[in-house]
């Protein structure tokens, strides 16, 4: 089940403080809504997939993840792709340990991505940025 994100004003009193040219955009739409996943090892895979790529390739290629790996979005069929599949897709070795290494932590309990909604911030950033590859520009992203 996915959720939802919306604006609210004190998100958009925030979002003014930061950039107060941002006011006038906020004052001609409707509240912003952002369909959040709850699939948190693929939204981070993808995450790994598009950094410092732009979003259309980032897009392209993740398209080509989903399609390695048939549709199945886990740990255990990532980890079960050799990384030359993943090299003919057009991702970098570096890429493919990073998202080794997120599958095997989490195919190894070492992190929990089950039960994010109920850990605070700091927890989840210390907890994920302990996996080689991902940072807290990852973990702001999605």
């Amino acid at each position: 089940m996915n959720r939802v994100l919306r604006t609210d004003s004190r998100i958009d009193n925030e979002l003014i403080l930061m950039d107060p040219l941002i006011e006038r955009i906020i004052g001609s739409c409707d509240p912003i809504e952002i369909e959040l996943s709850s699939d948190h090892f693929s939204s981070l895979a993808s995450s790994i997939v598009g950094q410092q790529l732009s979003n259309k390739v980032a897009e392209v290629i993740w398209n080509r993840v989903v399609s390695l790996m048939e549709g199945e979005l886990s740990p255990e069929k990532l980890l079960s792709i050799e990384d030359i599949e993943f090299r003919t897709i057009g991702i970098s070795y570096a890429k493919i340990g990073y998202l080794k290494n997120l599958a095997r932590a989490v195919f190894d309990n070492k992190i929990r991505l089950d039960n994010l909604e109920d850990v605070e911030n700091t927890e989840i950033i210390e907890t994920l940025t302990a996996v080689k590859g991902i940072g807290q520009m990852v973990i702001s992203i999605k």
